[in-house]
């Protein structure tokens, strides 16, 4: 199930979905974005989120999937993604950015902070 993430009030600026993961789920950024990035932590809540300024992107979902709409927006999306969910993979233009595959994490990018900054390039 997807649905609009809950905004504060404070992020009014702030656009966003989130989904339930089930076994497999990948979020798909259509193009890359050479001042884009995606600012990924894992969390301890149960859905995926994605939020980005408002105009950022438009988001589409299916089963198992978001496609994320960027269109060379330049912006940093944060993506939540539930420890507990069996496979996630971040995609930009069909090349894998990042997986997290049960307790395991596939990246270029090392982690800073407890964050994974990826830049928005294809692979």
């Amino acid at each position: 199930m997807v649905r609009p993430a809950q905004v504060p009030e404070r992020d009014a600026g702030v656009a966003g979905v989130a989904a339930t993961p089930g076994k497999a789920f990948v979020i798909h950024f259509e193009l890359p974005d050479s001042a884009g990035a995606a600012r990924v932590s894992l969390t301890e809540g149960e859905e995926v989120t994605v939020r980005a300024p408002s105009g950022a992107a438009t988001f589409t979902s299916g089963a198992e999937r978001l496609l994320v709409s960027n269109a060379g927006s330049g912006a940093t999306f944060e993506i939540g993604i539930p420890r507990d969910a069996p496979r996630v993979e971040i995609r930009v233009a069909g090349g894998r950015i990042f997986l997290k595959d049960g307790t395991r994490i596939v990246s270029d990018q090392p982690a800073e902070n407890q964050h994974y900054v990826l830049p928005l390039l294809e692979p």
